[in-house]
Order: structure tokens, then C-alpha cells, then sequence
């Protein structure tokens, strides 16, 4: 900042002031604002400190015409007059670390500025900095859905053999995204094994929705990443379409699909790649288990590890003689256990290397070929082109996506549902309770009466 110096624009302009404001720690306001004439003071009466700047003619470029960088302040002044918290300019100071450190917490912001800057942000206030950074970084998440279209022509036009779907509601509002790039396809058809997990996970981002995924499993046991898609909930219509367009890729091949109990998946499942082929993630099968002693059991928590150490010994069964015994023991213990979904986990193949072995044979002659490191060189053999974004269009003030040379492309609006702005995700735990009179009070913490009506002279 100095006599002279020109900025692009006002917006620049204002932001190098604010900045500067951080820097100095004191409080300015504008005696003249526009985006022709600005003139900046500080707050305190008497203080000399000034900047002016007005546009070069009709340019949008504007330039310091005065300033006078002195302060007169007292120890009173400098402690009233402490900078303002502007979220949209104070994440200009944060730029730097979201570049290389995504995950940056509202938390340590919180620190960062105390200690940087003396600055006492609350928790509210750093996440909306955070939020106004990624924006500017990254551009407004409602411009991603825009672009969307584009992407996938984009994606299937440099990797031919891929597999994208979007699916969109009548009104041109996005709802699901299904994504698998040939290399994966390839991958899996080379020698993958036939399984394949499916999960979902809720995404944090402002139009909410759920991540799936589709991961199979190479000859050396590593997960080898096959589909992903963005849906709008985790419901069984959104299941069921992620479903049909896994199917496409899996063709006529015979594959055990993994999942945990979702009843979503109980349903869509089946119905797409059959009863037979539907089996159980151990993990979440044993946390559903354990949330259905909590249900049945009578006999406290010891009866729980007895309980837990039975489903242990079937879903470990080598022999069938093995998960027989196991399953009557756990239909003693309790039948109600018993029948709860066990008898979905299925027989376990029965242990054959000692027989393979007492005859004569060898074992490796009898392993699947996609153990073999042969079968591993072909999985990861294929290779993926990036996408080139040199020619991207823009999104015009308009709202339209249109190319440099002017053509219009297909667009999408984000998805119906939003979190609500400037707000993290994280509610009151009181606005949970609907009844008031059920909730001690806020101030002397007895039951049958609220904030409002509490006359105890303790509080």
C-alpha cells in the first residue's frame, strides 16, 4: 500500500486494507465507498491515519491517490479498537494453509489466530472463514453440479470403455452419479476376485447427500477401487440404481457382493444380483449382533462375551461339523440369537489342503488363478488418461455454461436438499427435546419446570 499503487479492482483494494487492519491491529471504516472513490479512516477520533483511492477513468482499476500511515492511539484506544472478524476477508489469511493442509479445523484456526494475529474467534466464526476459503479456492460447490455434465463427457470421452451415469430430476436438480473408469473395469475383468464390498458414507459438504463405493480385491488380497458414485440419500432407490449400474460392468460374471445390514441393501441386493450372492460383512454383522443382545440378553455383560464368542466360532467354522455344533450351542445358550439372520452368513468351505496333500497332489494346483501373481500384473496392466480442463467452460453471471467461443453446454442445479448457510452442522443438544417440561432447568437443573418459569432462589 502506498501513494501511487494501483489495484484490479475495489474488491482488491478492500481486502489489502482489511488486511493490513489484521496486521497493525486496528479498526477502519469507510467515510467514502464506492467502486469509483473510496476513502478509508480509522475509527479512533483524531487519528491521522487516512487512505484514498479512486478508478482510472472508466477502467476498474483503482489506485491510492493519499495515504497517511500513522496511528495516534492510546493504550484505551488500542484495546476498543481491535479488528473486526469479516469472515469473507479474514480467510484471505488462511488461503495458504487450506492449499496444503485440506482438513484444517475450525479449532486450530480458533488457536492460529489468537496467537498470530490476537484475534478470539469463536467456533462459529472459523468455520464460516474456512468456508469462505474453500469458496474462493475451490469456487462455490453449487458451480461443481453446474460443470457436472461437461465432466462426464469429459471423463468417458478421455478414458473410452468407462461407465457414467447422472441422473437428474425433471426440474434439472441433480440426484445421482455413478462413476467407473475403464482402467477399473479392466482391472476387474482381468483377474479381480469375485467380490466385491459396497458402503456408503454420509458426506459433510453443504447439499449433504452419501458417498458409495464399490471396492473388489486383487490377487495379493489388496482393495482394488471399482465404482463410486454421489447419490442424494442412502435409501433403496438410490441403492438399487447404484446397484443396476454395477451390474453393467460385472456383466454375466458370477460375484458375491459384501455389504452390512442396511435394509436398504437387504432389499436391492437380491433383487439385482440374487439371494445366493448377498453375504455379510463380519464387522458390521457382529456390531448388529451385539445391538441385538443388548435387546435379548439377560444374563449382563458376561453373558454378552459368551454370546459374541459363539458367533465367533461360527462365522470362524473350518468344517460344516464345526458351524453345526457352534450353532447349537448359541441355540442353547439362547434361541432367540440363533435365529436372528444367522443362517444368511452361509456354510464355510470346508478345509481340503490336508486331503489335497494326503493324496498326492499339490495345493497350488488347486488355488483360483486370481492368487496368482500372473493374474496381478494383468489386474494393474491398464493405465488412466487425466482429464484435460484447458478448454473448460464457465459459468457466466447468467448461470448458463458456455465455452470460450461461446457455446452453451447442459447444466444442472445443485440437489434439492441444502444445509441451511453459515451454520456448521452441529445442533443444540436442547432443541433435540421437543418437551419441555421433561428437561431440568437451565438454571438450578430441577426437572419439572424451564428457564423462563424458574423463580428458585438458588438459581
Amino acid at each position: 500500500m502506498g501513494s501511487g499503487h494501483t489495484f484490479p479492482n475495489a474488491a482488491e483494494f478492500r481486502d489489502a486494507v482489511y488486511l493490513m487492519s489484521i496486521a497493525n491491529r486496528f479498526r477502519y471504516r469507510f467515510k467514502r465507498n464506492s467502486t469509483k472513490h473510496m476513502t478509508v479512516v480509522c475509527t479512533v477520533a483524531q487519528c491521522p491515519w487516512k487512505v484514498t483511492a479512486r478508478a482510472i477513468g472508466d477502467s476498474n482499476i483503482v489506485q491510492v491517490h493519499t495515504f497517511h500511515n500513522h496511528h495516534n492511539h492510546s493504550l484505551e484506544d488500542v484495546a476498543a479498537c481491535q479488528p473486526l472478524v469479516r469472515s469473507n476477508r479474514a480467510s484471505l489469511l488462511i488461503d495458504d494453509v487450506i492449499r496444503s493442509t485440506p482438513n484444517y479445523q475450525p479449532r486450530q484456526i480458533c488457536k492460529d489466530f489468537q496467537r498470530q494475529h490476537g484475534m478470539q474467534l469463536t467456533y462459529l466464526q472459523a468455520w464460516n472463514i474456512k468456508e469462505k476459503a474453500n469458496e474462493r479456492i475451490y469456487g462455490e460447490p453449487k458451480y461443481y453440479y453446474k460443470l457436472l455434465p461437461w465432466m462426464c463427457e469429459k471423463m468417458v470421452a478421455t478414458n473410452p470403455g468407462s461407465i457414467i451415469e447422472l441422473g437428474h430430476s425433471s426440474d434439472g436438480h441433480f440426484e445421482q452419479l455413478f462413476v467407473a473408469h475403464s482402467v477399473s473395469i479392466q482391472g476387474f475383468a482381468m483377474g479381480c476376485r469375485p467380490i466385491i464390498a459396497i458402503d456408503s458414507a454420509h458426506m459433510s459438504g453443504p447439499y449433504r447427500g452419501a458417498l458409495f463405493s464399490a471396492t473388489t480385491y486383487d490377487a495379493n488380497d489388496a482393495m482394488f477401487p471399482l465404482a463410486f458414485g454421489v447419490m442424494s440419500s442412502e435409501n433403496y432407490d438410490d441403492w438399487s440404481w447404484f446397484l443396476q449400474n454395477l451390474k453393467k460392468l460385472v456383466g454375466d460374471k458370477e460375484v458375491v457382493i459384501i455389504s452390512d445390514r442396511h435394509p436398504a441393501l437387504l432389499r436391492s441386493v437380491p433383487e439385482v444380483f440374487g439371494l445366493e450372492n448377498h453375504a455379510y460383512c463380519y464387522r458390521h454383522l457382529k456390531e448388529n449382533f451385539s445391538s441385538f443382545l443388548s435387546k435379548h440378553n439377560t444374563r449382563g455383560n458376561k453373558g454378552k462375551e459368551n454370546a459374541l464368542q459363539f458367533l465367533d466360532s461360527i462365522a470362524y467354522a473350518r468344517l460344516e461339523h464345526d458351524y453345526n455344533v457352534s450353532m447349537i450351542e448359541l441355540r442353547k445358550y439362547n434361541d432367540a440369537l440363533a435365529k436372528w439372520g444367522l443362517g444368511n452368513v452361509g456354510h464355510p468351505c470346508e478345509h481340503a489342503a490336508a486331503v489335497i496333500l494326503s493324496i498326492g497332489q499339490n495345493v497350488v494346483d488347486f488355488v483360483q488363478d486370481w492368487y496368482k501373481f500372473p493374474m496381478q500384473e494383468l489386474i494393474y496392466s491398464g493405465s488412466f488418461s487425466g482429464i484435460e480442463t484447458h478448454d473448460m467452460p464457465m459459468v457466466g453471471n447468467d448461470g448458463l455454461v458456455r465455452s470460450i467461443t461461446g457455446e452453451v453446454f447442459l447444466s444442472l442445479n445443485p440437489p434439492h436438499t441444502k444445509r441451511p448457510p453459515g451454520r456448521p452442522r452441529k445442533k443444540r443438544i436442547e432443541s433435540q427435546f421437543q418437551d419441555k417440561r421433561t428437561v431440568s432447568c437451565s438454571r438450578c437443573h430441577t426437572s419439572g419446570h424451564n428457564r423462563k418459569t424458574c423463580n428458585n432462589p438458588l438459581s
